[in-house]
Order: C-alpha cells, then sequence, then structure tokens
C-alpha cells in the first residue's frame, strides 16, 4: 500500500435528532433489542461515536445510534458531517462502515477476563452496557474455569467385551421394556407409544 496523505476531516457538531434523515437505502437493519443495548451503552458511557452525515444531514453511518437517541429522548447529539465526500463516496463509505467491522473476531479468554474483572468490583454501570447480556457474561466467564477433577472411580470403562445391543433393540425385562435408542430421535418415542399402545391391549397390561 502506497502511502498517502490523510487529513482530517472530523468537524464535531450537535444537531437534534429530529434534523437527521435516515437513508431509506441503508442496507443495515437494527432490532429494538440491538436499539435498547445501544441506548444503555450511551447512558452508561455518553455519546462517544459521532453519527455520520452528509451534506444534506442524511445519515452515512450511525443509524442504530439516532434511533438509541430518540428513545433517551437526547435534546441534542453529537454529529460529523463528511461534506469532503462526493454522494457516490458517501454510499461506499457507508457499505465500508459496516463491512468492515464483520471481519474483526473476538478474543474470547481475553473477553471473558475483562467481563470477570468488571463482574468482579462495584460498577456505576450495569454490565449489560458492554453489550454482553448476563447469561452470556455467565458462561464467559465459567469458561475461564479449570474443568472439575474427575475420580477415578466416576469414570467410565469401556467394556473389552462384545456389543450385545444397538440402535432399535427391545429389551424386556419383567413387565418392563428397555428400547435402545436416542431420546433426541422421534422415533424412539414412537417406538415406544407403539409398545406402549400394544402393551394396554394385552390382557396382562405389562408397562413399558
Amino acid at each position: 500500500m502506497g502511502k498517502s496523505q490523510v487529513r482530517a476531516t472530523a468537524t464535531i457538531t450537535f444537531l437534534p435528532p429530529d434534523a437527521l434523515v435516515a437513508d431509506p437505502r441503508n442496507p443495515r437493519t437494527h432490532s429494538r433489542d440491538q436499539i435498547q443495548a445501544i441506548a444503555r451503552s450511551i447512558e452508561a458511557f455518553g455519546f462517544n461515536a459521532p453519527i455520520l452525515v452528509d451534506k444534506s444531514n442524511r445519515i452515512v453511518a450511525g443509524h442504530g445510534r439516532l434511533e438509541a437517541a430518540k428513545l433517551l429522548a437526547l435534546v441534542e447529539i453529537p454529529v460529523v458531517r463528511l461534506d469532503h465526500l462526493t454522494e457516490q463516496q458517501a454510499k461506499a463509505y457507508m457499505l465500508a462502515d459496516n463491512k468492515l467491522t464483520d471481519r474483526s473476531q473476538w478474543d474470547d479468554n481475553r473477553v471473558a477476563a475483562i467481563l470477570k474483572e468488571l463482574s468482579g468490583i462495584a460498577l456505576s454501570f450495569e454490565i449489560e452496557a458492554t453489550g454482553f447480556e448476563m447469561p452470556e457474561v455467565d458462561l464467559r466467564i465459567q469458561s475461564l474455569e479449570a474443568p472439575e477433577h474427575t475420580e477415578p472411580e466416576d469414570e467410565l470403562e469401556h467394556s473389552a467385551g462384545p456389543t450385545v445391543s444397538r440402535q432399535g433393540d427391545l429389551w424386556l425385562l419383567d413387565c418392563h421394556r428397555l428400547y435402545c435408542g436416542s431420546a433426541l430421535d422421534g422415533q424412539s418415542y414412537q417406538a415406544l407409544l407403539a409398545l406402549r399402545r400394544q402393551a394396554l391391549s394385552s390382557p396382562t397390561r405389562p408397562t413399558t
């Protein structure tokens, strides 16, 4: 990549949310849950990522932040006007701003370590302001814990003998029946229910 001169273009101004125009061609969608999460982040940390607009105050990047600002009933929000971009460049940047973030990945161990550190101290904000919901926070923190030590007597030993049962086998144990199959397979239940109907029709009515 050749060297080129990069000039600063960020001049922040403050405008009321109603002064901004959402781009109907914006290909990025935002769910209600995501907008609420953005709002929690703004409440906890401030409006630190200005909305980017073109010369006509049409949003280039920041549609979700605008909806969060409206949800919070903010009077003014920070805006950066990209006057140096042509209409075509603004369209391309709208795609780039969203697409380039998709290429990043989480370091799961580092995320879990930071969440554990934050959860262990008194915070002036809810930890969900990070964008991670509590169930995910708990799971990530638990991933840092060493696996529990298994006692030798708790470990199952594989038999060295021949296989005596296979899937689909039915064992008759006095008045009980034992079906060899997967509990995740609907056919196993169908087989058991079929056996149940047969048992009910039998004079002895053995249980299954």
